[in-house]
């Protein structure tokens, strides 16, 4: 999957918008006649995670960065200490997920319809 962040308001990172495109490859080149070239994944978002509070204007923050990924901080509006959400995003991570600090997530699946959301177990 690929990943890229929409912005709403001001701030620039509001959203995590997930992408479940499939992989287009090109042949040829300098890699031989058989070989891949290149290859692109076209944008097509299918979920994004935010939140239902309005956060602080510009960008996210690296709090954290290692060799196989980084820990990614939007916070909240400047006066309201420590509500955040932490993304953590590693390289080959199997799904996204999001560590809210006194925030509420939202889903969305623009710009299809979300139908339904079954909770698994407490957590």
């Amino acid at each position: 999957f690929a990943l890229k962040w929409r912005a709403k308001g001001d701030c620039q990172s509001a959203e995590l918008v997930i992408s479940h495109g499939t992989p287009e490859f090109e042949y040829g080149g300098s890699a031989g006649p058989s070989r891949i070239g290149s290859f692109r994944t076209p944008f097509v978002g299918e979920l994004s995670l935010g939140t239902v509070e309005i956060l602080a204007p510009g960008y996210h923050a690296i709090v954290r960065e290692g060799l196989f990924g980084i820990h990614v901080e939007v916070r909240a509006l400047s006066g309201i200490s420590g509500r955040k959400v932490l993304y953590p995003i590693f390289s080959g991570m199997a799904y996204v997920s999001a560590l809210y600090t006194d925030m509420t997530p939202q889903l969305s699946a623009a710009p299809r319809t979300l139908v339904s959301l079954n909770k698994l177990r407490p957590g």
